[in-house]
């Protein structure tokens, strides 16, 4: 996700998780135990889209540092050869 991405998401969720309080603070007995579930259901979507977030980061730097890792071999087996 790019940071412009990641800002849209934020807002996006920031303006729901509004409309979703005000419905809360609005409702009563059942309609409130409903509103409350839902406000639940959708702080998880938000917890596991972070955390999915956060697995591809931690991919992307492994990645990154295996690419580093193999470019160095690389090197470094040219460097024999060449002195060969």
């Amino acid at each position: 996700m790019t940071l412009f991405q990641r800002q849209a998401y934020e807002a996006n969720f920031n303006y729901v998780g509004t409309i979703l309080l005000e419905l809360f603070k609005k409702s009563k007995d059942q309609k409130r135990k409903k509103a409350s579930n839902i406000i639940k259901a959708f702080n998880e979507m938000y917890m596991h889209t972070n955390m999915l977030n956060q697995e591809v980061l931690v991919l992307q730097r492994k990645l990154e540092i295996e690419r580093t890792a193999k470019l160095r071999a690389i090197k470094s087996l040219k460097k024999i050869r060449d002195n060969e």
